[in-house]
């Protein structure tokens, strides 16, 4: 996929910089409801070869031969669905290859009723699934504290 054009060093720290903005831009903290989930940092700091940012940039890059696209381009509003499903493509690329795993959530039984089926659909949205039993969760979910923290 980078035959035709192949990559600089420099033009790979360029490339990673802004996967890392775009993904902060579009699915960051300040987003209502984003998407997606942000990659983990660690990812873009996985330099071992086979590692994760070398299946990042690979299903970027095949991505980008797919659509045909001459360069990438994360500043312009047009692009931005494409961006974002060249990340779904991306997130595809990592939990196929093992480096991502399903999240496995767990709600804590002393948690409202009411916002059970909120975080329902959060956890869906995010592409997790809920498991009845919290040993074999990734993530647990408690209610929040009754007494603020001193």
């Amino acid at each position: 996929y980078v035959q035709v054009d192949p990559p600089t060093s420099k033009g790979l720290v360029c490339l990673v910089s802004q996967l890392i903005q775009f993904q902060e831009d579009a699915f960051g903290k300040q987003v209502q409801k984003s998407a997606l989930t942000r990659l983990p940092q660690k990812f873009f700091l996985d330099f071992k070869p086979g590692g994760a940012l070398c299946h990042i940039l690979a299903a970027v890059y095949k991505f980008r031969t797919q659509q045909g696209w001459r360069r990438f381009d994360f500043t312009s509003p047009v692009r931005t669905e494409r961006n974002v499903e060249m990340f779904v493509h991306v997130e595809r690329a990592l939990v196929a290859s093992g480096l991502l795993p399903v999240k496995k959530v767990y709600v804590r039984t002393d948690v409202d009723r009411a916002l059970v089926p909120a975080l329902r659909d959060v956890v869906a949205r995010h592409k997790g699934v809920v498991v009845d039993a919290p040993d074999e969760a990734t993530h647990i979910i408690y209610p929040p504290p009754t007494t603020p923290p001193e």
